[in-house]
């Protein structure tokens, strides 16, 4: 059995929301890695650790709020950091369909471990998937289409997959 598609997938659940904060000096919009997890509560913490993965928003950044500081601050440690996660996760897996697919599992395991814990946490669901529909939506088409492509870069230079 080959195990590159296995570690290429648990590889990138680590890295995703891992490398947002590498690439923004462990500080991000204000929330620092460390003291997140110092707070007491694991499950809260876990929440608004994968809940920061979605915070950027690609309609923000042509529409809204197109200046400097949106940019440096929020977009790009995200842009980045997922760009890495794809590109690692591509390059350990080879060949572009399995790249893919592997991503869009990698997507949707992180959106259902965040559901998992905003339930846990007693966070309001309905907020986030009604009344801000058009952030949270924005934050994982975001997620999506940097990881994607990270996965279509990191693929490609490695080369087929070969049984």
């Amino acid at each position: 059995m080959n195990y590159r598609f296995l570690i290429s997938y648990f590889l990138g659940l680590i890295l995703g929301n891992l490398s947002i904060f590498i690439f923004s000096n462990f500080e991000y919009l204000g929330i620092n890695l460390f003291y997140l997890f110092k707070s007491g509560n694991l499950i809260n913490s876990f929440y608004e650790y994968f809940w920061l993965g979605f915070q950027f928003n690609i309609f923000d950044l042509f529409i809204n709020k197109l200046d400097y500081t949106y940019f440096i601050d929020v977009f790009y440690p995200a842009m980045i950091g997922w760009l890495f996660t794809g590109l690692i996760s591509g390059t350990i897996i080879k060949g572009t369909k399995r790249a893919m697919l592997n991503a869009l599992i990698i997507v949707v395991s992180i959106l259902i471990i965040w559901i998992i814990l905003a339930m846990l946490s007693g966070a309001n669901l309905t907020f986030l998937f009604f009344t801000n529909l058009y952030k949270t939506i924005g934050g994982i088409l975001s997620l999506l289409i940097f990881l994607e492509l990270g996965t279509i870069i990191g693929s490609l230079l490695v080369g087929k997959y070969i049984e």
